[in-house]
């Protein structure tokens, strides 16, 4: 994890990025969840390999010719700007037939509604303003106004036996370890997943 508390994922873990990895990285992609400001490292021979971030059209047709973006130093680093899915393959053709062309799906960030204040309620009643031409303002009646906060709820019923159904119970994060990534400080990276 970086400062930003964003991950570092290696694309081949040991393996780097090479054809017939121990474990495809289709797999190892599948298993980790992406967030935006993620990053993801390849790790190759500079000069034998690259690596292409394609549009779907061309991932599926292995079309090297048009890439998005071409990483071509050895040692490139890919940061996820966005959500929804990325698709990568290999720069050298007929390795991504291969099996080197992960896809890489970021989760959507999710904004938490704002804390919502009591509506500010005036100290004093507005000031009355009356026509020049007008003698005398009509009188004014003011409603008492309303309580600053609202009404107590109710307290909150026993579970059910409807409410207590593992399916509608929240869920415990627990964090598990990234097999594709390694933190800065050289520890395994972890992600907190739903079981």
């Amino acid at each position: 994890m970086d400062s930003t508390g964003a991950y570092i994922f290696d694309a081949g873990g040991r393996d780097d990025w090479v054809l017939h990895p121990s474990e495809s990285y289709g797999d190892r992609a599948k298993r980790n969840r992406f967030q935006v400001a993620d990053t993801i490292v390849f790790k190759y021979k500079k000069g034998e390999d690259s690596v292409l971030v394609v549009s779907k059209l061309d991932y599926d047709a292995y079309d090297v010719s048009k890439p998005i973006q071409q990483l071509d130093g050895g040692h490139s680093v890919f940061k996820f700007d966005r959500s929804g899915p990325f698709y990568f393959i290999s720069g050298t053709p007929g390795n991504c037939q291969q099996g080197q062309k992960p896809v890489v799906v970021v989760m959507a960030v999710r904004h938490r509604p704002p804390i919502s204040s009591p509506p500010s309620l005036p100290l004093s009643p507005p000031p009355v303003s009356s026509p020049a031409s007008s003698p005398s303002p009509a009188p004014v009646s003011h409603s008492p106004a309303p309580p600053p906060f609202p009404e107590p709820l109710p307290p909150t019923p026993a579970p059910t036996a409807a409410s207590s159904h593992p399916f509608l119970q929240r869920r415990r994060c627990k964090p598990q370890r990234s097999p594709l990534g390694r933190g800065p400080e050289g520890r395994n990276a972890t992600r907190s997943i739903l079981y």
